[in-house]
Parts: structure tokens; C-alpha cells; sequence
């Protein structure tokens, strides 16, 4: 209960941030949450018990740095996988499925012995967490950027403003054959399809002065990874 009141107070301190429609990020109109990701839906049992998935174990070993920022850490499997081999983890996540899933998923890690007391779960939106950001060495975000929309270019400019030396993000391969197929007409996304590509998010690390150290295309069920340093 202390626990999720410090919390509460930490995010009544953030600046309430806007997109670039004037609208609060990342509102969810009429209380709908999105769903946790199927693959996740799929292994939970399993990775309750401490079995984790191929994927996520592959994301981890191309995440430079000690000390993790991930944005939109959705069921909280991605951060927990880093706390295993890094000195601090910050998993942030809004909606509240996924947040509370991410909360349960660490006490069942606890209790199996796993050393993921460093990884820490934060219920903001990611463009109100960006003061976090010289805490950490590295950001994180798997399928998320192209979601951001019109805030990409803002959330990028801030990263690059901070004392973070590298970024890490993950795209989507569906979402990657239908821009290169169909453009901005063949997906939900649009234009900003485009970045879940390994082309689109090479393009906005450099753009912000980040060089690639590593790029990854998704093969084999795999999804497109893409690393900038600076």
C-alpha cells in the first residue's frame, strides 16, 4: 500500500504532456485498455514459472549499458529478462492491464528466487517520464516507437537532449512487410508504419545523432532490432 502510494505521488509530480493534436498522451478514451501481446498471452504459464521465450532473451543480449529505461514495457517480461544481467531496470508502462501484469509477473520472479528486486515498474505515459532519462544509459522500446505518431520526432529530440548513450528499438516484421509492400496505405499506422521498419528506425537515430552499432532484420519470427550509440 506504501509502495503504490509513493508511486501515485511520483506520477502526480510528472508534467502532463501533450501530443501534437493538443490531446493528454496517451488517453484512453472511453476507459478502454489494450489487450496484453498475444505472444505473452500465449507462453504466461510458463513464464510465471521462470520459462522465457527465445525472443525475449534475444532482445536482451543487444541491450548495451547497466542501467535500462524501457518505455512501454507492457506485461513487464522484457524488463525482468534485463534485470537478470543489469545493475538497475526501469520498466514504464500507462495502461493498467499491462502495468498490473508487469507487478504480478516480478512477485512470481520473487518467488522463484529471482534476483529482479533492480527492475522497478513506473504507470506513466512515456513523453510525461522523460526527466527520467539521465538515469539511465540506455532506453528501450520494443514495438512501440510507431505508435508514438506524431510524437516520435519530440520523444527522440528529448533522448537526445539526455546523458542516455544508447537506444534500442524493436519493430514489428508484419508491419515492415506491408510498408515496403503497400507503403502508408497497406497499415493502421500509416506513415508512421515506417518505423517499425529497420530502414525507419535507423533513419530517426541518426537523424538525432545517434550512430548504428547494430541492425537486425526480423527473420525467422524474429522481430527487426536496431541499436544507436553515441
Amino acid at each position: 500500500m506504501i509502495k503504490r502510494a509513493i508511486k501515485k505521488a511520483f506520477r502526480a509530480m510528472l508534467p502532463q504532456r501533450h501530443d501534437a493534436d493538443g490531446r493528454p498522451y496517451y488517453t484512453r478514451e472511453g476507459g478502454a485498455n489494450a489487450g496484453l501481446q498475444s505472444y505473452y498471452v500465449e507462453n504466461k504459464a510458463a513464464i510465471h514459472r521462470g520459462h522465457v521465450p527465445d525472443r525475449y532473451r534475444r532482445i536482451a543480449g543487444l541491450v548495451p549499458g547497466q542501467r535500462i529505461i524501457e518505455f512501454g514495457s507492457a506485461d513487464g517480461t522484457q524488463s525482468l529478462v534485463l534485470a537478470l544481467a543489469k545493475d538497475a531496470v526501469c520498466g514504464v508502462e500507462l495502461m493498467d492491464l499491462q502495468f498490473e501484469e508487469a507487478e504480478r509477473l516480478k512477485s512470481a520472479w520473487l518467488a522463484l528466487g529471482r534476483r529482479v528486486e533492480n527492475c522497478a515498474f513506473l504507470q506513466a505515459s512515456i513523453l510525461e517520464s522523460t526527466l527520467l532519462l539521465n538515469g539511465y544509459d540506455t532506453v528501450l522500446m520494443s514495438r512501440v516507437l510507431y505508435h508514438l505518431r506524431s510524437d516520435i520526432d519530440g520523444l527522440m529530440g528529448d533522448i537526445a537532449a539526455s546523458d542516455v548513450k544508447h537506444v534500442v528499438l524493436v519493430g514489428c516484421p508484419s508491419r515492415t512487410e506491408r510498408w515496403r509492400k503497400l507503403g502508408e496505405t497497406g497499415d493502421s499506422m500509416g506513415k508512421f508504419a515506417y518505423y517499425a521498419t529497420p530502414e525507419g528506425m535507423s533513419a530517426i537515430l541518426e537523424k538525432h545523432g545517434f550512430k548504428i552499432t547494430t541492425s537486425l532484420a526480423g527473420q525467422d519470427g524474429n522481430d527487426p532490432v536496431v541499436v544507436g550509440a553515441r
